[in-house]
């Protein structure tokens, strides 16, 4: 998982995002429904090919700035080797 996702969990849960469980993450999006990292830190725990995750992506999406880019925001390793391609063209 990436450091700035580990990084907001030390600061929400004095704990790495490896150690927050799922229904933890849950209850703190429902108690904090317009903290936009809660829904993000959730999405990084859920697993990527269950139903879970798509509804949680599609409701954390909503929070990002700018939605085009979000896929790029949770994977940014992926979307530099990308971006980094594109400058061969």
């Amino acid at each position: 998982m990436d450091g700035r996702f580990n990084t907001l969990a030390q600061q929400l849960f004095q704990k790495p995002l490896a150690y927050c469980s799922t229904e933890e993450l849950i209850s703190f999006a429902d108690q904090y429904p317009y903290f936009a990292p809660a829904h993000f830190l959730l999405l990084q725990k859920l697993p990527v090919d269950s139903e879970e995750y798509k509804a949680q992506y599609q409701k954390a999406i909503l929070y990002y700035h700018n939605p085009a880019q979000f896929s790029s925001f949770l994977n940014p390793p992926a979307f530099e080797k990308l971006e980094n391609c594109a400058g061969l063209w």
